[in-house]
């Protein structure tokens, strides 16, 4: 029996209310399920998304921007193709068989009418996967919207064990969490960190608030462990800049932000669109514009 929809959104999502201004209208059940995908309300969450579909071994990706108007038609054109809706049972079973499971991320693209979307695929045969320009997470590193790439980079042995958990009881010892010596983490590409360098040696030697400013937007970067690594070279950039030019050091974070397991709302895709096309300032409702 297929999912079932009310006024094009999933009843699934339970938190949707939190981050919508109006109830929605009311529509009969429908025996068809039009897939509604649950986009997540930070950045952070949207991330991490995309770093377990990796992880999980969905390591080939199409990228790609999709205006607001056409987002609903793609979703569901790639729904029929590459059963995107299939449950746990569903993909237990093209797993077993060799066949190629799909998933899909989405996240509304800042100062713009339009979404971001990865299309993503495990190993295994389909074919209709050619009708797409698969790219290899492993040998291409997928991009995010701005300024961020997903990536391989090794774990200190330091880290290593502070990921690692003790159990309470030692006969579980045998399922205690090995922790990989390399793992996917996020990072700020180098042409970024580039241009990022050059903007520090330029606000240094300006007596305006610009360097306050560069050091507020990369206190927002999400905490991925290989942020947080580029993050404490630029802090210490800025030391060294501000000294060479003779000004006043400023006041840098004394902690990096971790990221962590985190619970964050989910709107379904169609109350998003039905919110921008009423005129809202923003995607998501309590965000500021």
């Amino acid at each position: 029996m297929p999912i079932r929809y009310l006024s094009g959104v999933s009843v699934r999502a339970k938190n949707a209310e939190a981050l919508l201004t109006s109830s929605h209208e009311s529509l009969p059940y429908s025996d068809f399920a039009m897939l509604d995908p649950e986009v997540p309300s930070s950045v952070t969450a949207a991330m991490l998304d995309l770093q377990h579909c990796i992880c999980r071994g969905y390591r080939f990706y199409v990228t790609g921007i999709v205006p607001l108007e056409k987002v609903q038609a793609m979703v569901q054109r790639f729904a029929e193709r590459y059963e995107l809706s299939a449950g746990k049972d569903r993909r237990h079973y093209l797993r077993k068989s060799g066949i190629a499971r799909f998933d899909l991320v989405l996240f509304p693209r800042p100062g713009e009418t339009a979404f971001q979307f990865w299309l993503l695929k495990t190993e295994g045969d389909d074919p209709l996967a050619s009708l797409e320009r698969w790219r290899d997470a492993h040998a291409d590193y997928l991009p995010w919207i701005w300024r961020y790439e997903l990536v391989r980079l090794p774990v200190p042995v330091g880290l290593q064990k502070r990921y690692r958990k003790p159990l309470e009881d030692p006969r579980e010892a045998r399922r205690t969490q090995r922790i990989r010596p390399v793992t996917w983490t996020w990072r700020i590409t180098a042409q970024a960190m580039d241009t990022i360098r050059a903007r520090i040696r330029s606000a240094v030697q300006r007596p305006d608030a610009e360097l306050e400013q560069l050091l507020h937007g990369l206190k927002t970067t999400p905490g991925f462990r290989g942020n947080r690594d580029q993050l404490r070279q630029l802090f210490y950039y800025i030391v060294e800049q501000s000294k060479r030019a003779g000004r006043p050091v400023p006041a840098l974070p004394k902690t990096i932000r971790w990221v962590r397991p985190m619970q964050v709302a989910r709107v379904p895709l169609s109350a998003i669109v039905r919110r921008h096309r009423r005129g809202a300032p923003t995607w998501f409702a309590g965000h500021k514009p």
